[in-house]
């Protein structure tokens, strides 16, 4: 999938922290013109619409950190900020946004809509 991409460029360190591996997973996320919905899609394997646990479990084994278990478990817990378990698009999003002054990715052949903001909903 598309944001398997990713895996090449996050050499963790086993010393990475939840708040690194989000920072790292952002600048990779940049760095591939790889959009967070592309990432939340291949990452809820069950697609029930969140990132469970085992989901998570998954993702991470794909990008190589799932040896980092403490580290990974600190990162699910960054990124489920209402603590349910499991993690909601907009929790991914919000914990993967790109650094300021990062281009953010944009979606091949489409046009921002006039009052389409990060707020606007389909």
């Amino acid at each position: 999938g598309q944001a398997s991409v990713l895996a090449p460029l996050l050499q963790t360190r086993s010393a990475d922290d939840a708040r690194t591996l989000c920072e790292r997973l952002s600048s990779a996320l940049v760095s591939t013109s790889t959009r967070v919905i592309d990432v939340f899609h291949e990452w809820d394997y069950d697609d029930d619409g969140v990132i469970n646990h085992a989901d998570f479990a998954a993702a991470m084994k794909q990008l190589g950190l799932d040896a980092d278990v403490e580290g990974t478990a600190q990162l699910f817990e960054t990124l489920d900020r209402e603590q349910l378990g499991v993690i909601t698009f907009e929790n991914l999003r919000r914990g993967l946004r790109p650094p300021p002054g990062a281009s953010r990715p944009r979606k091949v052949g489409t046009r921002a809509r006039a009052g389409a903001g990060e707020g606007a909903r389909k």
